[in-house]
């Protein structure tokens, strides 16, 4: 959905900048204005929030067991949607998007169980760079950094897929946060720039 719209003349050219974004209309609007009983479970409340843009629950979000919990004193839906759905998620630490005009929710090492490769034989450019160095969470938990992958225009990578990564110095299995396209149909950079975090044990190898 077009949210932006501005041309300019720069030269000879007419230059127009487009601001976009994924089910910028569905929500714009959206509302829900609801009260739940004590007793009433999470997942009853999201089918409540998906149904109120037309959509149905995932599988994930029904089979998840974290949405089976209840609502010991009730609770009143009523607002923005976009903000009653991160208000409700976020203390059980789950994040939701829209993807391809979908409400996709997730748990921090939740997926899609959509999985891509990358490697030097597979539109890898360069190597994978680490961000911020390991660190243990006030929880004890141990917070791994996340990893950038840069490699040739991949436009069927989504975030919440899996990436397995297959380089001379990191490999394993990590989940897609964020996917960054650039191009320019004058020039010759058409690449996509990707933000993943471990899965499972990574690989890491030193000359």
């Amino acid at each position: 959905d077009v949210t932006y719209a501005l041309s300019e003349h720069d030269g000879t050219e007419w230059v127009t900048h487009l601001e976009v974004a994924d089910g910028d209309r569905m929500l714009a609007s959206a509302r829900i204005a609801r009260s739940y009983r004590p007793g009433t479970t999470i997942r009853t409340v999201l089918s409540d929030a998906y149904g109120s843009v037309g959509q149905q629950l995932p599988d994930n979000v029904k089979s998840d067991p974290a949405f089976g919990r209840t609502l010991p004193n009730g609770y009143s839906a009523f607002g923005d949607l976009r903000q009653f759905m991160t208000k409700i998620l976020r203390p059980l630490g789950y994040s939701w998007s829209v993807q391809d005009g979908k409400i996709q929710v997730l748990s921090p090492e939740g997926t899609t169980n959509t999985v891509w490769t990358l490697s030097s034989a597979n539109a890898m450019i360069g190597a994978p760079e680490f961000g911020q160095p390991p660190r243990t969470t006030k929880k004890g938990k141990k917070k791994h950094p996340t990893v950038t992958v840069k490699c040739l225009l991949y436009p069927q990578l989504r975030p919440g897929g899996i990436v397995e990564l297959q380089s001379e110095t990191i490999s394993g299995s990590f989940k897609l946060l964020s996917v960054k396209h650039k191009g320019d149909y004058l020039g010759k950079d058409w690449t996509t720039e990707v933000e993943i975090n471990p899965l499972s044990v990574v690989t890491e190898r030193t000359n």
